[in-house]
C-alpha cells in the first residue's frame, strides 16, 4: 500500500528548481525525447526501405545518402531509424538486443542497430561509417536514458533534498 505525502508549495517549488538546475539530466530528455520522435516519426520524414539496396556499396556519407551505405547498398540512416523501433521495442534493455543481434542471435530479417554493426564489422577499414553511425546511435540513447535515469532519481527520491547539488 503506498501512502502519499502532500507536498506543500514551497516542496514542489524546490523540486522544478532542482529538476531545471541539472543540465545533464534536462540534456538527457531531450536527447532522449529527440530519438523517441525519430523512432516515431522518422519513417514518415525518411521513408527509404532498411533493407532496400538503393546505391552502390560502400557509398560514403554524403549526397544522396546522409550517412552512405553499406555493404549491400542500403542505406544506413534508414536502418537506424527503422532499427530503432527494434532495439526499443523488441527487448527492455537496448544493450541487451544490440549484443543479441550483433552476435548473430537476434532475427536477420528485422532491422536494429546490433545487427547492423555485426554485418557490417568485417568492413569497418573499407567504410568505417557502416559500423559508427549504428554506434553512435546505441551510444547517444544509452546515455541519454542514463542522464535521464539519474535526473529521475535526483528528482524523486526525497532522501536526496539536501546532500547533492544538480
Amino acid at each position: 500500500m503506498a501512502f502519499w505525502i502532500q507536498e506543500s508549495g514551497a516542496d514542489r517549488g524546490w523540486r522544478v528548481r532542482r529538476y531545471l538546475q541539472n543540465k545533464a539530466g534536462v540534456f538527457g530528455l531531450v536527447v532522449f525525447s529527440f530519438v523517441l520522435l525519430t523512432t516515431f516519426f522518422g519513417p514518415l520524414f525518411y521513408p527509404v526501405n532498411p533493407f532496400e539496396m538503393v546505391g552502390k556499396r560502400f557509398l560514403p556519407p554524403g549526397g544522396g545518402f546522409p550517412l552512405g551505405t553499406d555493404y549491400l547498398g542500403r542505406d544506413i540512416l534508414a536502418g537506424i531509424i527503422h532499427g530503432a523501433k527494434t532495439s526499443f521495442f523488441v527487448d527492455i534493455a537496448i544493450l541487451f538486443e544490440a549484443g543479441l543481434s550483433f552476435l548473430g542471435l537476434g532475427d536477420p530479417n528485422v532491422m536494429s542497430w546490433g545487427y547492423m554493426i555485426g554485418s557490417s564489422r568485417i568492413y569497418i577499414r573499407q567504410a568505417w561509417w557502416t559500423v559508427t553511425f549504428p554506434g553512435l546511435a546505441i551510444f547517444i540513447t544509452v546515455l541519454s536514458l542514463s542522464l535521464v535515469g539519474d535526473w529521475l532519481n535526483d528528482f524523486l527520491n526525497p532522501k536526496i533534498k539536501g546532500r547533492r547539488q544538480g
